[in-house]
Order: C-alpha cells, then sequence, then structure tokens
C-alpha cells in the first residue's frame, strides 16, 4: 500500500512538471487544478490530457491569466503609471478640489475636450495615484527640514461630522534672518476623544512620521498651541520627552478666554 502511495506522489509530480502552464498544483497526493477547482484523477496519463483538452478547462484557464493579467496591472510600478493621471492627481490636491468633482460630467467633460484624452475616474486617483503624491510631498518636507531645528504647532478642531480633527503644522527654524520658516502640514489625524494625552500621542507620532529612523528630540525647540487647559497639560507631558521645547500659547487665545469670562463675573 506505501508503494502505490508514493507512486501515485510520483505520477502527480511528474504531471506537474510536464504541464506547468496548466495551473495545476498538488499537496503531494493528489492533482488539483486551480482554474476548473477541482480535483483531477491521474492514474493514467490519458486522464490528464483529457482534462486539458474540454473546453471547460481551456475557458477556465483563459479567465483565470487574464484575472492575474488584470491584477498585475493593477499592482504595477509607479514607473508604468499615466503621467496625465500622476499630474491630474497632483493639481487637484494642490488646488483643494475633491476628486469626486470628476463625477461631474461637465466638469469631466471640459477637461476631456480640451486636454485631448480621457479623464481617470476619482477612485482611480485615490486607489492608485493619491499614495504617491503623498510619498513625494513627504519627501520635498524632509528633504528641507533635515536634522532640524524645528517649531511645531499643533491645532485641534471639529469636523462637521463632529469628529476631532488633530493638524500639526511644523518649521525650520533658521538663524538666518534672510531664510523665511516655511510651514508644512505634516499630519492630520482623526482622535478618538481630544485631550492631553491623546495630543501628546498625536505630537510624538509626527515627529515619527518627520523623522521615521529616529526621532531627534533635542531638535525640536517650540511647541505653538492655544492656551487651552488640555494643550497646556499637553505641552508639560512633550517636555519630557523633548528637553528644550519651549512652549508658547496664542496671546490671542488668551485675550479671547479673558473677553469671554469678564462678562459672566460681571452679570
Amino acid at each position: 500500500m506505501p508503494r502505490t502511495s508514493a507512486s501515485n506522489k510520483q505520477l502527480v509530480a511528474k504531471y506537474l512538471r510536464e504541464f506547468p502552464a496548466e495551473l495545476f498544483r498538488s499537496d503531494g497526493d493528489i492533482l488539483y487544478c486551480t482554474a476548473c477547482d477541482k480535483r483531477v484523477s491521474c492514474s493514467q496519463r490519458s486522464q490528464v490530457t483529457q482534462h486539458i483538452a474540454t473546453g471547460s478547462h481551456i475557458k477556465n484557464k483563459n479567465r483565470k491569466k487574464e484575472r492575474t493579467s488584470y491584477q498585475a496591472f493593477l499592482t504595477s510600478p509607479s514607473s508604468s503609471k499615466s503621467t496625465l493621471s500622476t499630474d491630474l492627481c497632483r493639481a487637484l490636491v494642490r488646488a483643494d478640489i475633491p476628486f469626486h468633482k470628476l463625477k461631474n460630467p461637465h466638469f469631466k467633460g471640459f477637461l476631456e475636450t480640451y486636454v485631448g484624452k480621457k479623464m481617470p475616474d476619482e477612485s482611480t486617483l485615490r486607489k492608485n495615484y493619491l499614495e504617491d503624491i503623498y510619498k513625494d510631498t513627504l519627501t520635498k518636507i524632509r528633504e528641507h527640514i533635515k536634522d532640524g531645528p524645528i517649531w511645531v504647532l499643533i491645532d485641534e478642531t471639529t469636523d462637521v461630522e463632529g469628529r476631532y480633527i488633530a493638524n500639526a503644522v511644523i518649521g525650520k527654524l533658521d538663524s538666518d534672518a534672510d531664510v523665511d520658516s516655511k510651514p508644512f502640514l505634516l499630519n492630520c489625524e482623526v482622535l478618538e476623544k481630544c485631550n492631553h494625552s491623546t495630543i501628546s500621542r498625536f505630537f510624538d507620532a509626527s515627529m515619527h512620521i518627520l523623522w521615521p529612523s529616529g526621532v531627534l528630540n533635542e531638535k525640536v525647540l517650540l511647541f505653538l498651541s492655544d492656551a487651552a487647559p488640555n494643550m497646556v497639560k499637553a505641552g508639560q507631558s512633550i517636555q519630557v520627552f523633548y528637553p528644550k521645547i519651549i512652549h508658547v500659547t496664542c496671546i490671542a487665545h488668551a485675550l479671547h478666554q479673558v473677553a469671554e469670562t469678564v462678562p459672566n463675573k460681571l452679570l
């Protein structure tokens, strides 16, 4: 009995080598056709060749190869991506135009008429091109900031759905008065809740985005925020890990708080 099993394994291995293009696979004991999703009898060679010659196998094999080829196209490297789609994606992002505007037939028709090419679907830009634009932008920010030193501004707001949105803006501190400290939006994140703990974690996560190989803690010198209690407490927590940082709160926000408090005291 073991001799029969060994012989069967040898036959399966033989057919896998003989018909490499027929999408067969095996666990060692059986011959399985992945195109037809079924087991193929293989005690005789004619059984295998008969299966290969059937119309259903030929159809299933071609369909599977086409599907594999299409998936490979979708995941192909950026070098084979459309220059038009890349430039369009970058232009829409920089002009703050939502991708869904491409669904508007008048806008899309205008572009296709004067560009002379078919415009990509908004989902194509979002899935295949937006990440490349993000990585390219992040690389430019890192090249500008280098090893710092830097200032960091954190602000929190709520969107139309009531979610807490935190934004991190950074810039390079330069002793040269002729060099502008160009600000960059480094990170934007939805917070589960807004308190000093989530703000502190968001601050640290933003620094890891800027310096993924290792945060330069002593190069973060200035933290700017409003004067909200959670920001003040977050500044105290951040100073533990960033020893040279100075927390400066917004004077205008402090005056606004005074303006809100004084009338209540007078009533």
